[in-house]
């Protein structure tokens, strides 16, 4: 019945593509994410020309995330980044209390009740977790985001849902230079259809978007363009989904050797099944449900319509025109009449923008 429940995101790195100059204001490439124990792309995002890729996909078997995203994308020469932060897999029950202390994992997901809002998650798990250096400035709810994923979830398992979506405004200092940076999360609570008390919860998506102090709010569109931007490949998602069953009929739970993961995970069929492309597409269409919520609360970031995806892709908000081209690289300018063919190499051609 939990096999449903597996959740991943996780993504490794192959060198940006710099376009020429051009008289375009904001230029990025929809970059191919290798994962080299698959032996195949996992995963497209949007790293913007100059910028680089730094992380990757991580296997672990001895946790029902399996696989997680542990990737950073970044400005050599300057402080804007987002980072894409590890899922949490918790479950609970109130009368395991005296079997299970706190923090222990057991099958694969660490025994921690759910919490009952935004702050009291930022306060017990992500602060301490991943920035235990960061004060909590400000706290936002995210109740449309919350409510098309619980309907979503509820929707995929057959399983009764809820969510919490929030931001987290943090603020730290490191060598005397202050930083601030936002948290961005997704959390979904599924009860037990035959005993309500039992519980299974964690993230379904958890990043941050970071930049000196006084330079995040001017640069969050953008920030949040790269944020939203991954699309899950179906080759890699059919070679995660034969893994996660037999994880989940506890095959693999002992496996922690990386020689053996590699074994495991290269003997999957690569034939993509009906089951596994329709679990793709759901999950997709969920996620794209999500982001909708997502670009409705953050504001500042447009969708456009693209030949080469099969979802819109999100934008920072304000450009008078867009392109694309078959290699995933786009133009944005400031000018309604700028059309980079003839003058940037490659074949161009220019997006709408999604009514999605």
């Amino acid at each position: 019945m939990w096999t449903k429940l597996a959740t991943v995101t996780a993504l490794t790195c192959l060198p940006a593509v710099t376009l020429a100059q051009a008289p375009a204001t904001f230029k990025a490439t929809m970059q191919n994410i290798h994962d080299p124990q698959a032996r195949c792309n996992a995963v497209k995002v949007l790293v913007p020309d100059g910028w680089k890729v730094n992380g990757g996909i991580q296997w672990r078997f001895d946790r029902a995330s399996i696989a997680y995203l542990s990737m950073c994308v970044y400005e050599p020469d300057g402080d804007r980044q987002v980072e894409f932060l590890p899922l949490l897999s918790f479950q609970w029950h109130p009368d395991w209390e005296s079997l299970y202390r706190r923090g222990t994992v057991h099958t694969g997901m660490e025994m921690q009740p759910p919490v009952s809002d935004v702050r009291a998650f930022a306060q017990d798990h992500i602060v301490p977790r991943f920035r235990n250096f960061a004060r909590i400035v400000s706290v936002q709810e995210l109740p449309g985001v919350a409510r098309t994923v619980a309907e979503r979830e509820s929707v995929t398992t057959g399983l009764k849902s809820s969510a919490l979506a929030g931001r987290v405004r943090l603020e730290y200092s490191i060598k005397d230079k202050r930083y601030e940076e936002d948290v961005y999360f997704t959390i979904v609570v599924i009860q037990h259809p035959l005993d309500p008390k039992s519980v299974i919860w964690g993230t379904r998506q958890c990043y941050r978007v970071c930049a000196s102090k006084g330079q995040l709010d001017a640069s969050k569109t953008m920030l949040e363009s790269i944020a939203l931007s991954p699309r899950l490949e179906l080759e890699w998602y059919n070679i995660y989904s034969q893994i996660a069953q037999q994880w989940f009929r506890n095959e693999l739970y002992k496996i922690q050797q990386e020689e053996e993961m590699t074994r495991v995970i290269a003997s999957m069929n690569k034939t993509i099944s009906d089951q596994s492309r329709k679990m793709w597409r759901d999950w997709s269409d969920s996620r794209s449900a999500a982001t909708d919520r997502f670009v409705d609360a953050i504001k500042g970031i447009e969708r456009y319509e693209s030949p080469y995806l099969n979802q819109p892709i999100e934008m920072p908000a304000g450009y008078r025109s867009a392109w694309v081209d078959a290699q995933g690289r786009y133009l944005l300018s400031d000018q309604v009449s700028y059309d980079p063919n003839g003058q940037v190499p490659g074949t161009w051609r220019q997006l709408k923008r999604s009514d999605r």
